[in-house]
């Protein structure tokens, strides 16, 4: 005879030496929920299913088995929904895999699918392969006049999302643009909308539009705090933070910043604490007191490695390199630029904003210790990695380091040419 959901859950908390009472507490719901769960009474809602396998420590589809095929369709899309958002790519696959069989779907269902299948791609970094999945399902909506703004600004968004992973940001703010302004079409101001609003800022961020930014990315908090989604309102207080630093309002700065930090030590996330720490330390801490900033990365430093961040441990090296240098501690600037210099060669790390932005401060290091060649070289090639991401302010900046390294040269008919190519993208 078959198990059944509520038999199995019942089976697996006993054998985990969990009562009813532990097990709500560990979900977030009552005992008699459990209790009715158990007795089969009632089916979890796709969420429930997640915190339940979670708190069973059992993968959802080992909880489910052959379960989820007798859920309602809409109960499955949403235990996909969720399953996308842990990043369970694998788990989510095989219950759209099945759901793909049903004679039954509407063209909403459908369409959703497909939609939920570029997600896991873009997941997976097969970003050709989600491209290839929504660009003619887009384009044959549009033919038709579809009505459903949702759907289309959901695909729009994940296009967006898509070119924003291939480092192409003019194409992806074009999308996100597409997808905000189905927004309007929106019943409600929903999580959809909010995500759309923050993705509209991190591209405008990306093409030195800061001040710009700004309101899309206080939409989406307000939104975060309604819904008291703690972790997404972080990262939106924390790149609102970086859209003040950008625009020089240090002071805005420094508040977004300490809102983030408070609500970072309520939730206890490791990797964002350690990104606000180190952003906080070199574009605020150092102005004023450069050797307190150097302990604070110290400190950094040593949470990346634990977190085995590679490409943000090479960036805290560079930026401890740099404090060093304006305390005119070139030796230990040094060894901090070796050392991110064989994190790039033992982990092969390449084609990242970090890694660039490690060659343009290795550039400035050969520039203070007149190296000029080989700071001109290191300046080259920092632009030509900010280049291939469109990150052409910063680009720009790399190479105002060729700039004042052909100056001091003599060369400077060379240091004219450049600094002719650089000076649009600081009007």
């Amino acid at each position: 005879m078959q198990e059944s959901l509520g038999q199995r859950i019942r089976k697996l908390r006993k054998e985990r030496n969990l009562s009813q009472t532990d097990l709500g507490n560990l979900v977030g719901v009552t005992i008699s929920w459990i209790s009715t769960i158990e007795q089969d009474r009632a089916m979890p809602s796709a969420e429930l299913v997640s915190k339940l396998a979670d708190a069973l420590k059992i993968p959802v589809r080992e909880l489910l088995q052959n379960e989820e095929q007798h859920m309602e369709i809409v109960s499955r899309i949403k235990l996909i929904e969720v399953l996308i958002e842990k990043h369970r790519a694998a788990d989510a696959e095989e219950i759209i895999n099945g759901l793909l069989d049903q004679t039954d779907l509407s063209e909403t269902q459908k369409h959703t699918l497909s939609i939920h299948q570029a997600e896991i791609r873009l997941q997976q970094k097969r970003f050709d392969e989600a491209h290839n999945i929504l660009r003619p399902l887009i384009e044959h909506l549009e033919a038709l006049n579809y009505h459903d703004a949702y759907i289309m600004a959901w695909i729009y968004n994940i296009l967006g999302s898509v070119q924003y992973s291939k480092q192409k940001y003019y194409e992806a703010h074009a999308n996100y643009t597409r997808a905000n302004i189905l927004i309007n079409r929106f019943v409600d101001f929903d999580l959809l909308a909010a995500k759309i609003s923050y993705n509209v800022a991190l591209a405008l961020l990306r093409l030195d539009k800061s001040q710009e930014a700004i309101p899309y990315l206080q939409a989406a908090e307000r939104y975060y705090e309604q819904t008291n989604a703690l972790t997404k309102l972080a990262d939106t207080l924390f790149t609102r933070g970086i859209a003040y630093k950008n625009a020089k309002d240090y002071v805005k700065a420094s508040e977004c910043f300490d809102q983030t930090k408070a609500i970072l030590n309520v939730i206890d996330h490791d990797r964002l604490s350690v990104i606000v720490q180190h952003t906080v330390a070199t574009e605020i801490t150092v102005r004023e007191n450069p050797t307190q900033a150097l302990s604070e990365l110290e400190i950094c430093l040593n949470k990346v490695r634990d977190l085995k961040d590679h490409p943000r441990q090479i960036l805290v090296h560079a930026k401890i390199a740099y404090v060093q240098m304006e305390l005119n501690n070139f030796q230990n600037a040094s060894t901090h630029i070796e050392q991110a210099e064989n994190l790039i060669s033992d982990h092969a790390v390449q084609d990242t904003p970090e890694v660039a932005e490690f060659f343009r401060i290795k550039s400035i290091y050969y520039f203070r210790t007149n190296n000029y060649t080989q700071s001109v070289k290191c300046a080259y090639y920092a632009a030509a990695e900010f280049d291939k991401m469109q990150l052409r302010k910063d680009k720009a900046r790399s190479l105002q380091v060729a700039i004042l390294s052909y100056k001091a040269m003599g060369e400077f008919e060379k240091a004219l040419t450049l600094a002719l190519e650089c000076n649009p993208y600081f009007n």
